[in-house]
């Protein structure tokens, strides 16, 4: 009876030898699938963020080397006509020393002629412009517009320099703003506004911005 109990205890010494090494290798196997499982899954948002990256340099690139400045090219055409069209009507004035510009006189000459479009709904708002210690203002001269439905505006302060009529703290707002900068928009102006001065045939000695009006002083004659 002895040998069999031993015979026994052999037998399942054996079968356990053996069940072992069964469950060991799929246990490792099992931990190394979920391994690599997780170590994968840890590597897709880097190559989206790398992805998204590329395309982000890609739009920037593309704006600024070849999108904008066809953009910039067809504002500064569309503000030249529309300044040129506007400032042609200016003619010399030989004896009135003070020119009086109020907002309703520079609104009804632009609804006569509308502005070409994307240029839409144009009005001209003009108060006393005061200055802050930090370089910002209110008042000024503001021509409010709208582009495709979005609004923009471009504020300025007008003063006499040398005779002639020169735009300073010019502020572009809004979408425009990403293709016209505010030295763009001052060069610009200037420009035309000598042109006006020039066929005025007299020196501008003063600007005088009050409540909805502009008065302009005249000087001497130029010939």
């Amino acid at each position: 009876m002895i040998g069999s109990r031993l015979l026994a205890v052999s037998s399942l010494g054996a079968e356990a030898e053996t069940a072992s090494p069964s469950i060991t290798p799929a246990t490792a196997t099992s931990a190394s699938v979920i391994y690599i499982s997780s170590k994968g899954g840890r590597r897709w948002p880097l190559r989206v963020l790398i992805t998204l990256a590329v395309l982000v340099v890609l739009v920037v690139g593309g704006w600024f080397l070849a999108v904008r400045p066809i953009l910039h090219n067809m504002a500064v055409d569309q503000f030249n006509q529309l300044l040129s069209s506007k400032l042609s009507l200016v003619v010399p004035i030989p004896v009135i020393t003070t020119v009086p510009l109020t907002e309703g006189m520079l609104n009804t000459l632009i609804s006569l002629d509308p502005p070409p479009a994307p240029l839409q709904d144009a009005v001209v708002h003009i108060a006393p412009a005061v200055l802050a210690s930090d370089g910002s203002y209110t008042g000024g001269v503001q021509f409010n517009f709208q582009v495709y439905g979005f609004s923009n505006s471009i504020s300025m302060i007008p003063t006499a320099s040398n005779g002639q009529i020169v735009m300073t703290h010019v502020k572009v707002d809004g979408i425009i703003s990403w293709i016209l900068s505010a030295d763009d928009m001052t060069s610009l102006l200037n420009a035309q506004l000598q042109n006006a001065v020039t066929r005025l045939g007299r020196q501008v000695t003063g600007i005088t911005l009050k409540d909805q009006e502009a008065d302009i002083q005249l000087g001497s004659f130029v010939f």
